[in-house]
């Protein structure tokens, strides 16, 4: 089992942890007694039917008498009591009692009423034996493809944990008991209303306090992921999962059981579609879903030949009373042949559809970060022509702050030698080792603020992610990723600790409320998550509102204003739109567009924020989005500048700075772009007879098939020059007041800021730099640190060659960043 490691403790893997792992009592208990009971509580009649299992472990027939009651939560009072007589034969019995609560209160994630159930059986020649549980009356579950709780439709609002603890790692070590709950108490404050354990399990204790809190519970097992291939795996697969249903199935605030996580075809994969009758059997009142992600339908995933098409008969969820595998979400129910030629042809060509081939229901996402246009165009469209969907996984991590989670390890008394402290610290020296090699101490007053502003970029990475979300009518439910920096990585709002990240927590509340504005930047024709262009610049203005039924039909009136850093507007309009009403199935929307137009910016430079206000009928969160002007670049190009293997746009620039375009040989400064190897070893002895010799493209610096990348002839030595994955995980780009980044935004690397620019190749050699004025940090996750090099320089004899990895070409004249920096590098 890969989550499960025998090997080094690592980041997103766990102890090979088993066995009797809560505390264990020994009790001495009554021959005749209850052995179990579920409760199947009507939520509409408050009929409550008990499915009791008595057991006589005598040799002789015993009569019974079965007292029965019913009363709230942490009252006395029974609201309904009954007595059964019966005589039961040694062994088991499985009987069934029904009774009827009076006045019953449902259990919702607002006002969660929980009753308590008090079973006494008594043989007629011994004391009664006691059997307790409480339960709920609700119920939850797909209709039309939308979660509905109780009758109504809820937008489901979750995110998974792998319930992770520091030191203790699957259970709270004895010093921090408290953090057993307070993810729930921080999740529920922020808007949550579910939480999903990917993978493993909540203890009872935890259940319990889900139970009272009103936050719903979406469960999984260790065997619902990645579990290994073997003539053992359905019957692992089956203890697992009911051993789980069996343990669980009466508390109110477990509303889903999930089967699998990102699970290919595999054994477990056909354990799971098999295993529902017998969840049934135990189990006939919840919501199972079938396999998060669906992988099973992502033919990249399971390397199946290229003309696979995936055949979608097996449904993504099951519902209360349902022993079949239904068809609810995405193209459920279809195959590839059946769909219109124009969408299998955009499913074949469209670049962020690799893998997909179809809308599969239950989908799992990781565009790179920032997100392109198209990725953003893509997730805000998906399923546009099918049933709704649930976006079960996306999100955008941070660094892990190793810092502060080492101090709180030392503050705590945790025995240095356990295997999460250990690795930490290892990770922070690694972290203060490259930070001081480079020089940050003169950019950062102290090396955890760089980590610190990672927290607060990823509060920005949130509300990105949200808009996005918010914004596509046909997402159901979104389960972030994730709950917390679980597994040694950066991947959540909280800590390991639990600590909330600086500035999450509001972008939490704004993200999950009930009404928000979704607000998007259109610039170059292109919709943008981050947005710094050139004063002049025409900028399309948009905003969707996403509402889970919350505002009245009818017309309404909506403000949407551009302000400067002060609050002064120097935009302002007003509009009207009217509310859509109910469709044929009786639902509205639960996204609609209500503003877009263009607009130019003559203001002076600055940072600048689109702002929507609703006038009437409602409060939306989510109201602002920040963007930057600059103005156009007037200096002039006085160095003499060669180009090698660059675009006829880089001359254009050139010209258009003033600058003068030589040969090589007498070049101050020598651009260089998609050379061979022969022009290359001629730029580097260029470089030794005295030019500076700037490798503006990094593409090439990467080997590859058709180039043999820099690495064949640059004088660098132990050359690695590497595609950074700037996904979930990802590195953050630290730049330094230095040489290269005058006029430049120093400090943390902000992505608004350089957006269209940032860098996604990182640069390692054992050669002594000249300057490095930006690198990748990458801490925590995936391979637990890194640092790599975006913007250096290295003497070369009497020249110096320099590496900037900085995407600029795509973006000159268009990005005030990249235009400053080509400036810098050519002059400086």
């Amino acid at each position: 089992h890969r989550n499960k490691s025998d090997g080094p403790f690592r980041p997103g893997s766990c102890y090979n942890s088993g066995g009797i792992m809560l505390p264990v009592t020994l009790e001495c208990r009554s021959a005749v007694r209850v052995e179990d009971c579920f409760v199947r509580a009507d939520w509409k009649s408050g009929e409550v039917d008990l499915q009791i299992e008595l057991v006589n472990l005598t040799s002789k027939d015993k009569s019974v008498s079965l007292f029965s009651a019913v009363r709230p939560a942490d009252s006395k009072l029974n609201c309904v009591e009954g007595t059964t007589s019966l005589t039961v034969a040694p062994g088991s019995l499985m009987i069934h009692v029904k009774m009827t609560v009076p006045a019953f209160k449902l259990w919702d994630i607002d006002s969660p009423n929980l009753y308590d159930l008090v079973l006494a059986c008594a043989a007629s020649d011994s004391e009664p034996a006691y059997y307790t549980t409480h339960f709920g009356f609700r119920d939850f579950r797909l209709v039309n493809g939308y979660f509905h709780l109780n009758g109504r439709r809820i937008f489901l609002k979750s995110a998974h944990t792998g319930n992770h603890m520091p030191e203790g790692l699957s259970l709270p070590a004895p010093s921090m008991p408290e953090l057993e709950y307070k993810d729930f108490q921080l999740s529920k404050a922020a808007g949550y209303n579910c939480i999903r354990f990917i993978a493993t399990q909540a203890t009872p204790r935890q259940l319990d306090y889900c139970d009272r809190l009103g936050l719903m519970v979406y469960q999984e097992t260790y065997a619902s992921w990645l579990l290994g291939n073997s003539k053992h795996a359905a019957r692992r697969y089956d203890e697992s999962i009911l051993a789980e249903v069996k343990r669980d199935r009466n508390h109110p605030a477990l509303t889903m059981w999930g089967m699998l996580n990102e699970t290919n075809l595999c054994d477990a994969h056909y354990a799971a579609v098999a295993c529902l009758p017998k969840l049934r059997e135990l189990d006939d009142t919840r919501l199972v879903l079938f396999s998060s992600g669906r992988f099973d339908l992502r033919h990249s995933l399971h390397r199946l030949v290229e003309d696979y098409y995936p055949d979608l008969s097996l449904g993504s969820a099951s519902n209360p009373g349902s022993a079949v595998w239904e068809n609810v979400w995405g193209n459920d129910g279809k195959d590839f042949d059946s769909l219109p030629e124009e969408e299998r042809r955009f499913f074949d060509s469209h670049p962020y559809t690799a893998g997909y081939r179809m809308y599969v229901g239950d989908l799992h996402t990781y565009p790179g970060y920032p997100h392109t246009s198209e990725v953003i165009e893509f997730l805000r469209g998906y399923g546009h022509s099918t049933k709704p969907v649930f976006i079960s996984e996306y999100g955008i991590g941070s660094h892990l702050n190793v810092i502060e989670h080492c101090n709180e390890f030392e503050r705590r008394g945790t025995d240095p030698t356990s295997a999460d402290y250990l690795l930490m610290a290892s990770i922070r020296d690694r972290y203060l080792k490259d930070f001081y090699r480079y020089g940050f101490d003169s950019t950062y007053a102290d090396p955890v603020d760089h980590l610190r502003d990672s927290e607060k970029y990823n509060a920005r990475s949130r509300r990105d992610g949200f808009d996005i979300v918010r914004s596509n009518p046909k997402f159901v439910g979104f389960n972030m990723t994730g709950l917390l920096d679980h597994a040694i990585c950066g991947e959540g709002p909280y800590t390991l600790f639990r600590r909330v990240k600086p500035q999450n927590f509001d972008a939490l509340q704004d993200g999950w409320a009930p009404l928000r504005w979704c607000l998007f930047l259109h610039a170059d024709g292109k919709v943008n998550t981050g947005c710094h262009v050139y004063r002049g610049t025409e900028i399309e203005l948009e905003a969707v509102l996403a509402d889970e039924d919350q505002l009245r039909p009818g017309a309404h009136t909506a403000v949407f204003a551009i302000v400067d850093e002060t609050g002064t507007p120097i935009h302002r309009d007003e509009v009207t739109f009217t509310l859509p009403m109910a469709d044929e199935s009786g639902m509205r929307p639960l996204a609609y567009p209500v503003y877009r137009k263009t607009v130019t910016l003559n203001a002076a430079p600055g940072k600048y924020s689109f702002r929507a206000y609703l006038k009437d009928g409602g409060a939306p969160a989510a109201s602002e989005r920040e963007f930057y002007l600059s103005d156009r670049i007037d200096a002039v190009i006085t160095k003499r500048v060669a180009l090698l293997g660059l675009a006829d746009n880089v001359s254009e620039w050139i010209f258009a700075h003033g600058g003068v375009i030589t040969s090589p040989e007498q070049a101050d400064v020598i651009l260089v772009g998609r050379v061979n190897d022969e022009e290359g070893r001629r730029i580097v002895v260029l470089a030794e007879q005295g030019a500076k010799v700037v490798f503006l493209d990094p593409e090439p610096m990467i080997t590859s098939p058709e180039l043999p990348g820099y690495t064949a002839f640059l004088p660098l030595p132990d050359l690695i020059v590497e595609r950074e994955r700037i996904w979930l995980y990802h590195p953050e780009g630290a730049v330094k007041r230095g040489r290269f980044t005058e006029g430049l935004k120093t400090g943390f690397l902000d992505w608004d800021w350089y957006y269209g620019c940032c860098p996604a190749i990182g640069v390692r050699t054992s050669a002594e730099a000249k300057d490095v004025d930006a690198v990748h940090f990458m801490v925590g996750g995936p391979g637990e640190y890194r640092c790599t090099m975006i913007l250096s320089s290295f003497p070369c004899g009497s020249g110096e060659l320099v590496l900037s990895t900085f995407p600029l070409l795509p973006v000159l004249s268009s990005s005030p960043a990249a235009d400053r920096l080509l400036i810098n590098l050519i002059e400086k």
